[in-house]
């Protein structure tokens, strides 16, 4: 730099990963270094780059597009693991860029969302997991009402609506085997159909769907990522089993006794709810 000439801006990008339970955070920047900010400290990783979309104060459908490196050291294995296809925890995503000048420097919060989806090799390009990520407004661009059908509409378990809280029933059980998407657990209780199906098998903040259960077999929605088999075979894998409903009146009244919160067709008048009021 010649003297008396004004100092050039650097912009690193920055991207930080939040997922499982306990809470594990993953913070990466698109450079050699590592670089300290007031949200904490962020590995090096060269070769990410990211696309915000322009923030507006409409309904748009528009997604973050961020790439990574595969097989790159601070990025593993949570590179891997999003991009395997098989079933892992929520991913909240921050983006960021921190512009540097001479000894000063600005962080830029761009985008804040959730993991879509991932490719690997996008375009043909190899060694490359391209991620998209949703923020907010992606999702409320739905159709409200109230079908009529004679099941329940209320989402399980939703305090506003159901009312029932399943976590108070929740259990802790010991996973035996895993073969496929068949989970064999030790449960503290026994109950049969229909107290189960509908709920989920969490561990590490990953919550698979219960499809279907026979005695202590649970089949599970999806096939349980690598993660919980290396758990199991390391160490015992305690799982968190929470009960589901198929949303039928029987069920709702024989098993979970809350039939006065019950909302399908004509069993009576759903309670007023803002969310599907017509102004018109």
């Amino acid at each position: 730099m010649t003297v008396g000439s004004k100092p050039s801006k650097n912009k690193v990008a920055l991207v930080e990963f939040t997922y499982g339970n306990p809470v594990k955070k993953l913070r990466l920047a698109g450079s050699q270094y590592e670089r300290d900010t007031s949200e904490g400290r962020f590995l090096p990783c060269p070769g990410i780059s990211v696309k915000a979309p322009k923030n507006t104060i409409s309904i748009a459908r528009d997604t973050c597009q961020i790439r990574l490196p595969l097989g790159q050291e601070n990025a593993e294995p949570f590179v891997s693991q999003v991009s395997s296809g098989r079933p892992h925890s929520i991913v909240s995503v921050r983006t960021m860029f921190l512009e540097t000048e001479g000894t000063s420097s600005i962080l830029w919060h761009t985008f804040f969302g959730k993991l879509l989806k991932t490719h690997r090799n996008p375009d043909g390009r190899p060694n490359i997991v391209s991620l998209e990520v949703a923020n907010a407004k992606y999702f409320l661009d739905r159709s409200a009402g109230i079908p009529i059908t004679p099941l329940c509409e209320w989402s399980f378990g939703d305090a506003h609506t159901c009312g029932f809280n399943p976590l108070t029933v929740e259990e802790t059980g010991t996973v035996v085997t895993i073969v496929k998407s068949a989970l064999v657990i030790t449960l503290p209780s026994y109950r049969g159909h229909p107290y189960w199906e509908g709920g989920y098998v969490e561990f590490d903040g990953l919550r698979i769907k219960i499809k279907s259960r026979q005695g202590s077999t649970f089949v599970l929605a999806q096939y349980p990522p690598k993660t919980w088999t290396d758990a199991l075979s390391v160490n015992q894998l305690i799982v968190k089993v929470v009960p589901g409903c198929d949303q039928k009146i029987s069920t709702c009244h024989q098993v979970w006794h809350n039939i006065a919160n019950f909302s399908g067709a004509g069993i009576a008048m759903p309670a007023y709810n803002p969310t599907f009021e017509n102004p018109d």
